[in-house]
């Protein structure tokens, strides 16, 4: 692959098994100076049938939960062609759920949500325990969150104070069906059957384990 971060290059798989991809190459890529690329081009090589919707979008703007979609509100400022309603229409179309718009963390470039919510069991998610510096916006998300019918697990944590790195995103870890892997050392739940990765050079890069993986 022509980059590490598969998550954010590959396809969604949708409810009913089908694959939706995205156009790749939102701002903060141009503005990083990160590679470019025809995404479709990997997709083609894997001989994977994907339905590609033209909305720029990466996939760590998007994380599946028991009831919807969650997706980053920064789609919204990636696609200004779009409307709100025909943005949700065409997401919720392809991906065979209602999606639910969560505002993106101040701060992060990416807009991503895949290290700062996940699911994890029935209609439980995990987030983070209260952040300094961050009261208003998590108030904001996780009311979003409970309001759709979720119950959330709060995960404590400490940040990395550079912008770039993920360190102490411990949400970003990847399941197998059996085992949890990520890169931090502690379980973000203690009972979570879980796997230590040491990946310090993608956690300096501004990713974690969920980044760098694809099923």
């Amino acid at each position: 692959a022509p980059s590490i971060w598969l998550r954010d290059f590959m396809p969604l798989q949708s409810i009913d098994g089908s694959l939706v991809g995205f156009h790749y190459g939102c701002r903060y890529m141009h503005a990083y100076g990160e590679e470019l690329f025809d995404n479709s081009e990997v997709w083609n090589r894997y001989k994977l049938q994907v339905k590609k919707l033209p909305i720029t979008a990466d996939g760590g703007h998007f994380m599946e939960a028991s009831r919807h979609w969650l997706v980053s509100d920064s789609i919204q400022l990636e696609n200004p062609q779009w409307s709100e309603l025909d943005l949700r229409k065409a997401l919720e179309h392809a991906l065979g759920k209602p999606i639910l718009w969560l505002p993106q963390m101040p701060g992060d470039f990416t807009g991503h949500l895949d290290g700062i919510v996940r699911w994890y069991q029935k209609h439980e998610l995990l987030v983070y325990a209260p952040l300094t510096g961050f009261k208003r916006w998590q108030v904001q998300f996780n009311a979003l969150l409970r309001a759709a019918g979720y119950s959330l697990t709060e995960v404590p944590t400490v940040l990395s104070e550079d912008p770039i790195s993920a360190e102490g995103l411990s949400l970003n870890y990847v399941f197998d069906g059996t085992t949890f892997y990520g890169a931090t050392p502690e379980a973000p739940v203690a009972q979570m059957p879980y796997r230590y990765i040491h990946a310090p050079e993608v956690l300096a890069e501004g990713g974690g384990i969920h980044c760098i993986t694809y099923n």
